[in-house]
């Protein structure tokens, strides 16, 4: 792991938060602007909400703009809801429960902002934000797409909680989630992803907290990853470089962060207590 001073620490986790931040506002900004331009087919969609458990997965792509709210989706062969092929959705206050794929799927170019939505139960994990592609390799080498989620609890999966792939920085934003309770990683950032991650609870998991794979850069800012069966943090392979600032790991399996295989990185001002490893 790289060791810096605290303040080459700080300025470059102050510059990395700036752009982030700035970036997600600009998606939130925008988001906000099509609602109120929108505001009928907003309000249809709201009374027009299943209530029972679906029998299909919501899907939109072609360049749709849905605004998917206070709905109930359980039991789908494949993904809850599937936003792709140039989607701009705003999904907010839906449960999405107990599907055989993924929960919630953000690809092909898909934008999304998903706000207090409750997605568990699901075996292959719950949200995946893929910048660009359905696979890895597609994600890394495509621009394009994102994600802003706020407020969401994502639970109790066969897999991991949140997905982020190929997502440059600016391309997907996490803020104020619950993750827990989830059979591999709370957050595992892949492909290339460069996403902010801050006051996130990731929380009593089977695996790690987050895990930070090789060529990503994510900035993880005042979050609690607590009570996980491995390391609260992780990062491998060349290229990975998370930075770390003001975030408390607490009571994890093993380390708090765990540095391996060619990984850098900034640890700035974090509480790291009470870990077994």
């Amino acid at each position: 792991a790289a060791s810096l001073g605290p303040a080459e620490a700080g300025a470059k986790g102050a510059a990395a938060g700036g752009a982030a931040a700035a970036a997600a506002a600009a998606v939130a900004a925008e988001t906000s602007a099509q609602a109120e331009a929108a505001d009928d087919a907003a309000a249809a969609a709201a009374a027009t909400a299943a209530r029972g458990c679906a029998e299909a997965a919501l899907e939109a792509q072609c360049a749709s703009q849905p605004h998917l709210v206070d709905n109930e989706v359980c039991g789908n062969a494949k993904a809850g809801v599937h936003l792709r092929g140039g989607a701009c959705a705003l999904v907010e206050g839906n449960t999405v429960r107990a599907g055989g794929g993924a929960g919630i799927v953000v690809s092909e170019g898909a934008a999304a902002v998903l706000r207090r939505n409750d997605v568990s139960g699901h075996p292959r994990g719950e949200v995946h934000v893929l910048c660009g592609g359905d696979d890895g390799a597609a994600a890394a080498a495509a621009a394009g797409g994102g994600a802003l989620l706020e407020g969401n609890r994502v639970h109790d999966s066969g897999g991991g909680g949140v997905l982020v792939s190929g997502c440059a920085a600016g391309g997907c934003t996490l803020r104020a989630n619950d993750v827990f309770g989830n059979a591999a990683a709370g957050v595992r950032v892949c492909d290339g992803a460069a996403p902010l991650l801050e006051r996130n609870t990731l929380r009593d998991g089977g695996d790690c907290g987050v895990v930070v794979c090789a060529g990503c850069a994510p900035l993880l800012r005042d979050n609690e990853v607590t009570r996980n069966a491995k390391a609260g943090v992780i990062a491998h392979g060349s290229g990975a470089a998370p930075t770390l600032v003001a975030n408390r790991l607490l009571r994890g399996l093993q380390a708090g962060a765990y540095f391996y295989d060619g990984a850098a990185g900034i640890v700035h001002r974090n509480e790291i207590a009470a870990n077994s490893g």
